[in-house]
């Protein structure tokens, strides 16, 4: 008898179970970890992700079913960028979607097609895809105006120079028609159905490992720009990096060596002369919103466009969209002039002559704020121009009495 074969055979039938074990053991940890994180870090699933149809996205997009409709519910569908997707709050919860569908009640289904860096462009997009075979009621365009407009005249994400995620974009012609290119240039067909099935759940585990290791949770959504037939259009490569438009916010303390108005930055939606590429950028933002407006009935649906009362300085009050505030500057290719309002008053008269609802609670609030002295309470993470929980319920209060109705209540 060969006692060291059944020594051997006894030793690799223990060893099956070990592994067994191991790997059990090995996948509760994960899924504890990947629960955890998302319990305690959610903002890591807001984080973008590649995608190939909108230029990224983030888990909640991903995850959004069109087909999961609560019988007997109305449903709104908010549309927007970092602010509606929840930078900002430690919740999602806290956000103003989700406490507008607490205030409203029960007989309302409220949900969020967002992402940080997102432009209207995207967000129509994004509507197209999934939004639409949701059939809302009601869709609520947010337009944030630190970087909305500037958004929508780029290839890429603003703030991934060194690791550029591309996206697509939309040039409005001397005829009119908007016209969808690749980040490359190359025209693109609208095809929302099959860029929805190429969606996929991400991990918040591996977005912590890429954001350590790389310094950014986010990855190239698209190789570098190859030369071809197609070019790029000019207008729509010169936006800075993040850094390079927030010197055009510190800077308008100051008087500038340089020229905004000649420039794509953070602060192109609050002049107020209509330099050629700002009032291109608004004429493809209108485009944008009526071919959206256009989409929502389509689906049954009623569109509303809502400014976020953001703040160019998080540190005053009298920066906050909707304010009174107002600057004229010198600079090296002429004047020019802020004001803090100027974005709601294009705002309003899009939407006077689109003749869609408009939710404009902006000036309300800064006056909220300023009578208050909550600047401290609404923006505790100063520079990051994102507002904070109790400016979210705020806005969802003034927006449930906006809303109401609208639908019926």
């Amino acid at each position: 008898m060969d006692t060291r074969k059944d020594t051997t055979l006894a030793k690799r039938s223990a060893l099956g179970p070990k592994l067994l074990a191991l790997l059990l053991s090995t996948s509760c940890a994960l899924l504890l970890c990947e629960w955890t994180l998302r319990r305690l870090h959610p903002e890591l699933a807001w984080r973008p992700f590649p995608d190939t149809y909108l230029g990224w996205s983030n888990n909640e997009v991903r995850e959004f079913d069109p087909h999961l409709r609560q019988p007997g519910k109305q449903r709104i569908l908010f549309l927007g960028d970092s602010f509606m997707a929840g930078v900002g709050v430690a919740k999602k919860r806290e956000r103003l979607p989700n406490v507008l569908g607490e205030l409203l009640g029960e007989s309302v289904d409220v949900r969020v097609l967002a992402t940080a860096g997102w432009g209207t462009d995207q967000e129509y997009l994004a509507f197209l895809q999934k939004g639409a075979a949701w059939e809302p009621h009601l869709v609520v365009l947010s337009f944030c105006a630190n970087n909305d407009l500037s958004n929508i005249l780029s290839n890429r994400h603003p703030s991934s120079r060194d690791k550029p995620m591309r996206k697509p974009y939309f040039i409005l012609d001397e005829q009119g028609p908007l016209a969808l290119h690749d980040f490359d240039g190359r025209p693109l067909e609208l095809d929302p159905g099959a860029a929805a099935r190429a969606h996929s759940f991400q991990s918040s585990l591996l977005a912590l490992l890429r954001y350590h290791l790389s310094g950014t949770a986010s990855e190239p959504s698209r190789d570098a720009i190859p030369s071809g037939d197609h070019a790029v259009d000019s207008r729509y490569t010169r936006f800075p990096s993040a850094a390079g438009s927030m010197r055009a916010v510190h800077e308008l303390k100051h008087k500038l060596n340089w020229s905004p108005q000649s420039a794509i930055t953070d602060v192109a939606a609050f002049i107020r002369e209509d330099f050629p590429d700002n009032q291109y950028q608004w004429r493809v933002f209108e485009a944008l919103v009526a071919r959206l407006d256009s989409s929502v009935k389509s689906a049954g649906g009623r569109l509303i466009l809502m400014p976020v009362p953001s703040a160019l300085d998080a540190s005053n009050p009298n920066t906050i969209v909707g304010a009174s505030l107002t600057h004229e500057f010198n600079t090296p290719s002429g004047d020019f002039s802020i004001a803090m309002d100027e974005p709601n008053r294009r705002l309003a008269a899009i939407a006077e002559r689109l003749e869609i609802a408009y939710l404009d609670s902006c000036a309300a609030f800064a006056q909220h704020v300023r009578s208050g002295r909550l600047m401290a309470e609404f923006w505790p993470k100063a520079p990051d121009r994102h507002f904070s929980a109790p400016a979210h319920r705020l806005l969802a209060e003034r927006a449930r009495d906006f809303v109401q109705p609208l639908l019926g209540q």
